[in-house]
């Protein structure tokens, strides 16, 4: 049969021989003889293709010389009676005499399914088919009338007795099966012809007909829609369910497989969806009720159905089609009970059994007047429950090897379930059973078969019950992806936010219902983590939607009325009562956290997935209690609170929620701590950033510092911290032009982030302190390796490469250990010098890398170096400011030399940045160049640009400050940082005073007061601009819903997106509002931050100056001067520092920062340009600062002290 000889050109003969005499359908003699004939050739065809690939490939391992070709290709040989290859052709028409000959249609379609299966074959089979129209039709007719047989499907039968009527469900099956195999493959195939596609056009083209219209024929694709229409008598659903489950399962996986793929989904789905409404009336009778025994079938004809439900979901929402998105998403999630009720018509008789049980089911589902939402139903269809068949009991076989014998047995099925092949494993027992040697005795033989047959049974339930598993699994499956779909993808139009919120909360809370009981099955409890990640994402998006709306109505009642001063504030006596989403839901909200934290609990011991997933969700969910940035920057707002206010600020939906989140997760104790810790050190990577994420957000929240206790008795702490220094060399691998996987990196930063919010505690800091945090960093000498230039690495080229470049790496690894610092000394406050000075130690453990940081020019307009600037002098200005080290040196050590070099050198580098950012005038026009040339993201880009070099200077100015402050606590005995002379506040235009920026960003130049002057006036100015478009951008987010469409559409930056819907565009337009009302509002402060320090800072310079300083004559320098030690202050002494302040030393000396002596003639300059310079037109700028935005703080009398005392130092002395 695999060689071109007799035996197959006798076969074929036959065959061609039977179908013309077939043909004339007529009797002739004989004609039972040549049936049976017929019908053995073409089981020997169908056995050839079955078992040619083992024997062929038996053939090539056994080295035989014999020439074998392949079955399927011989088929397409040249039939010598007709000259043409028709064999093939042949074979198919048996199909047309299915009701006279079904089991000749039976082999026929099963030949066609193997044959199918050779991308060589195929192409030239569609050919063969549609070559004669007339053959073509009547093929087609024969396969549409295999396919709407009536005949019922029998559970058990036997292959080798066939009935009638199981023959032709066997043909109807393989049909399908057909249909399935060859849909994937190249267009035009055979399912395309049988389907009724155009084979003359691309696929995609094609426009499906119902029979008779525009000479349609009728089709499988008809035969198949006919089967799975629900019967018009009865209300439970299709009827082939319960009849015929296994055609039902082939049909519904024929009628996914058709919508999802890309050259059939179009023309199939709109056919479907125009003329049959398929879908739609398929969805009515949701879920299917479960019948033995086609459990396992029922339940997988709902997972197909509900698959092609979310294709059909996304596809028109994608598309804009509303009426068809919205009528499947109103049955899936209404809960009216008269939307859902349809008419009972009758009820046939034959079925009353299947209405009955559906009809008490429907019942149940109806609560209170609202009908269970129809998805929650299809959940509740899944049951989540399967016994396993116990374990029998041998007693004359070994259990191990009849285990080894069903593994060896084992097989995937159609539905790629792994199964054990029964017949399979009774030969082999069989085989042993007779096996001559086997030494049986003859009454035991009974026995013996007897429990044969037991193990038979054993592994035909445990097959039925990895199919149950399996199809539970899809269907859960199925269900899931439609609710993401829902979810996700389906707009608010379509699904409003109320219902939204409503329908999250009850997945929610049936899921974690189902999966709270023990005995619910392992394999589906691992699938629903996924599905609660996926919830509580939407979850969280909900409350984030419903915040913004409230921000927009707190501002539309609040900052108009408030800004136009409009209305007079009325003394409020009581507290307001705002009831928001987070209040309203509170109970449900509880209920799903207890739900997560159980479930948990629960996977302990389970896959970390699992758990990975969970702690996505707990993130999720803990984010809701969040207190966004838009929202903080509101109650920031530079406006006038009242007290009661302020404390039902304290008091709102936020904090309320996040003491019953806290109450709820304490309640869980060491249980829950332990499980989170544990994942937080050891485990898959994801898993362990995640536990540390949620750790993270857990002790935010901690106000009793509970697992910051836990985790500091346990160890966890001290673990953490020194894995930091072991994963330096790991660290350092991430930093090489081509890095292995930044797993390490990303733990790196969990682990900082986690450490960084335990250190916004004072506990906590001290806590880290004690562990020896600063230790560690100080230790690791991946902060070392700074490169030297930005273009290092992969994806420094472009933004479009994943891998980020050296420079990057690196800022990821060092800004972290420079908010952790941060935190330590904010927490700790200016009173603690412990933290100050093992902060300093940090640094001038990699002195080297600060210097370079600091004397960067290269960068100057580059948002990460900006950044790291930022952290960089927020660190080394905090702590130089506070911080000595000195102390722990002995007077005669020679480290205390070195440790005043680096820090000299870092502290001079510091202020050598003042003039740097505040001076240069190709930084501000880059910053202030806001034309229309300008795109709105790099308009957003440059202001934030600008607010980092706001922050450096803030920075800058507050460490000058604090070594002004404390050097000493009088004029007198102070640093003196800036030298007399006030040329930068004098000159009129800069841009002619350019040619000074070398001298002025001097490291070794001595910074000019001019400059402190300048930096408040420029302050001033730009203070009230930024404070007038503050009350703007206020004003235009009030008024939001009612601008018009083209500022609408300027404001949300969508000019060129016409089609865009209008709630988009003011979400987008209210996202861009308050990112810049946030961005003033910082500015704001900053301004006002600089102007304080920069005022204190002048009055301490001008007392020292005009009331302190003797000028000198001779050339004895500063340096000389400052070194004696010994001798009294008096007038002709220069010095700026007592013998007490000079042995501490450590600081920024005087004789570093003023390279000359004072002279006279410096002294009368300095008050000739004051008395220009610092006049009422300056000081009032400031009193309208003070007045507008001071008056909220607490500092408020600050500014006017200040004042008061400049102006009399003027007044008096100039």
């Amino acid at each position: 049969m695999l060689s071109d000889g007799n035996v197959i050109r006798m076969v074929l003969y036959v065959i061609d021989e039977a179908t013309r005499l077939l043909d004339t359908y007529t009797q002739f003699p004989g004609k039972d003889e040549m049936e049976q004939t017929s019908l053995l050739c073409l089981r020997m065809i169908e056995t050839t293709l079955e078992k040619q690939e083992t024997f062929i490939s038996l053939l090539r391992e056994s080295g035989s010389s014999v020439m074998v070709s392949s079955a399927d290709k011989l088929l397409l040989g040249i039939n010598p009676r007709s000259g043409s290859a028709d064999h093939l052709v042949n074979v198919a028409k048996f199909v047309m005499h299915k009701n006279t000959i079904p089991e000749h249609s039976l082999y026929a379609v099963k030949i066609l399914h193997w044959v199918s299966q050779s991308s060589a074959v195929q192409p030239e089979l569609v050919r063969m088919f549609t070559n004669d129209k007339e053959t073509s039709q009547n093929l087609l007719h024969g396969f549409v009338e295999c396919l709407e047989s009536d005949d019922t499907e029998e559970f058990e039968q036997q292959e080798d007795n066939l009935t009638s009527a199981q023959v032709k469900n066997a043909t109807r099956q393989n049909i399908l099966r057909l249909l399935l195999s060859t849909l994937d493959q190249p267009a035009p195939n055979l399912a395309h012809y049988l389907l009724g596609f155009d084979l003359q056009k691309p696929v995609d083209k094609s426009e499906l007909q119902d029979p008779g219209v525009l000479a349609s024929p009728r089709t499988c694709l008809h035969s198949i829609l006919s089967t799975l229409r629900p019967s018009d008598e009865t209300k439970s659903g299709p009827m082939c369910l319960y009849e015929t489950p296994r055609l039902a399962d082939l049909a519904y996986r024929v009628i996914h497989a058709l919508c999802a793929n890309k050259d059939t989904s179009t023309p199939v789905m709109r056919y479907l969806r125009t003329t049959h409404d398929f879908l739609y009336m398929q969805v009515q009778h949701l879920p299917f009720l479960n019948s033995q025994p086609g459990e396992t079938l029922v339940l997988s004809c709902q997972s197909w159905l509900m698959k092609t439900v979310a294709i059909e979901l996304k596809l028109t929402s994608m598309n804009r089609q509303r009426s068809h998105t919205q009528r499947l998403i109103n049955l899936l999630l209404d809960d009216n009970v008269d939307h859902q009720e349809r008419p009972d018509t009758g009820i046939d008789s034959q079925y009353s059994q299947y209405e009955g049980e559906i009809s008490s089911f429907r019942q149940a589902t109806i609560i209170g007047g609202q009908r269970r939402r129809k998805i929650l139903t299809v959940l509740d269809s899944i049951n989540f429950f399967e016994f396993s068949p116990e374990r029998i009991h041998l007693e004359n076989f070994d259990f191990e090897a009849i285990e080894h014998i069903i593994k060896a047995c084992e097989q995937k099925s159609e539905s790629g379930i792994v199964i054990c092949n029964v017949k399979r494993v009774k030969m082999i027992i069989m085989n042993e059973l007779n096996n001559p040697q086997a030494s049986i005795a003859s009454g035991q033989r009974q026995i013996i078969l007897q429990e044969v047959k037991q193990i038979l049974e054993d592994i035909m339930k445990q097959n039925t019950s990895k199919e149950v598993i399996y199809s539970k699994k899809q269907a859960f499956e199925s269900w899931r992806q439609v609710v993401e779909v829902l979810l996700t993808v389906c707009s608010e139009e379509l699904l409003s936010k109320e219902i939204r919120q409503n329908v999250i909360f009850e997945l929610l809370q049936d899921l974690l219902v189902k999966v709270a009981d023990d005995e619910a099955l392992a394999e589906l409890n691992s699938a629903v983590p996924a599905v609660l990640l996926t919830l509580m994402a939407n979850l969280r998006h909900c409350f984030l939607t419903n915040q913004s709306e409230t921000l927009l109505q707190a501002n539309t009642s609040q900052y108009v009325a408030m800004l136009d001063k409009a209305t007079t504030p009325t003394p409020s006596f009581g507290f307001k009562q705002v009831g928001g989403s987070r209040t309203l839901f509170s109970s449900s909200l509880q209920v799903v956290l207890k739900g997560l934290i159980e479930h948990i609990l629960r996977t302990s011991s389970g896959p970390q997935r699992v758990r990975a997933n969970l702690y996505g969700a707990l993130l999720y969910y803990l984010q809701i209690g969040q207190k966004p940035n838009n929202l903080c920057a509101a109650e920031s707002s530079p406006t006038k609170k009242s007290v009661g206010d302020i404390i039902a600020a304290k008091d709102d939906e936020y904090e309320k929620l996040t003491k019953e989140n806290l109450e709820t997760i304490l309640k869980f104790g060491e249980s829950l701590m332990e499980v989170v810790c544990r994942d937080s050190c050891d485990g898959h990577d994801v898993g362990r950033m995640l536990a540390l994420a949620s750790i993270d957000a857990i002790v935010s929240i901690d106000k009793h510092s509970a697992w910051l206790n836990y985790m500091s008795s346990k160890g966890y702490i001290q673990h953490i911290i020194e894995s930091l220094q072991q994963d330096n060399s790991k660290l350092e691998n991430m930093l090489q032009p081509t890095p292995g996987p930044l797993k390490d990196l990303y733990i790196y930063e969990s682990k900082m982030a986690l450490l960084s919010r335990m250190a916004e505690s004072p506990s906590g800091a001290y806590i880290l302190l004690q562990c020896g945090i600063m230790q560690k960093l100080s230790a690791c000498t991946i902060f070392r390796l700074r490169p030297e230039s930005e273009s290092l690495g992969p994806g420094a080229g472009g933004v479009e490469s994943f891998i980020p470049s050296v420079m990057i790496r690196y800022r990821q690894i060092l800004f972290p250990a420079l908010k952790l610092c941060l935190s330590i000394m904010t927490s700790l406050g200016l009173e603690n010098k412990e933290a100050a000075n093992k902060v300093l130690s940090f640094i001038i453990s990699h002195a080297d890398v600060f210097n370079s940081i600091l004397r960067d020019r290269h960068n100057l307009l580059c948002p990460e170096h900006l950044k790291e600037l930022s952290l960089t002098t927020a660190t080394i200005g905090r702590a130089a400011s506070q911080g000595d080290l000195e102390s722990d040196f002995f007077s005669t050590d020679t480290s205390v030399i070195e440790y005043r070099g680096h820090l000299s050198r870092l502290q001079r580098q510091l202020i050598a940045l003042l003039p740097q950012y505040c001076f240069s005038q190709r930084i501000h026009r880059y910053l202030t160049d806001m034309s229309s040339s300008v795109e709105q993201q790099e308009e957003m880009h440059r202001r934030d640009m600008g607010l980092i070099v706001n922050e450096i200077v803030c920075n800058v100015v507050a460490f000058c400050r604090g070594i002004i402050t404390k050097s000493g606590s009088s004029a007198q005995y102070s640093l003196v940082l800036f030298s007399p002379n006030l040329m930068e506040a004098t000159v009129r235009d800069l841009s002619s005073y350019d040619d000074l920026q070398g001298s002025l960003i001097s490291v070794n130049r001595t910074p000019n007061l001019g400059l402190v002057v300048y930096i408040i006036r420029d302050c001033s100015t730009n203070f009230m601009t930024i404070y007038e478009d503050h009350r703007q951008l206020q004003r235009k987010l009030a008024n939001l819903p009612d601008v018009s469409v083209d500022e609408l559409k300027e404001l949300s930056g969508t000019m060129t997106m016409d089609k865009l819907p209008t709630h988009i565009r003011q979400e987008k337009a209210r996202k861009i509002l308050n990112h810049r009302i946030s961005h003033r509002s910082q500015q704001i402060h900053l301004h006002s931050y600089v102007i304080e320090n920069c005022l204190f800072i002048l009055w301490r310079h001008l007392e020292y100056y005009l009331l302190h300083c003797v000028p000198t004559e001779s050339e004895t320098t500063l340096f000389q001067l400052h070194t004696k030690k010994h001798g009294a202050r008096n007038l002709q002494d220069t010095s700026r520092h007592s013998m007490q302040e000079i042995d501490s030393g450590g600081e920024l000396s005087v004789e570093n920062m003023l390279g000359t002596a004072v002279s006279k003639d410096d002294l009368d300059l300095l008050k000739s340009d004051a008395v220009s310079c610092i006049n009422d037109t300056f000081f009032k700028k400031i009193q309208e600062i003070d007045q507008c935005f001071g008056r909220s703080r607490s500092r408020y009398e600050f500014t006017e002290a200040l004042i008061r005392r400049i102006k009399r130092l003027l007044r008096l002395h100039t």
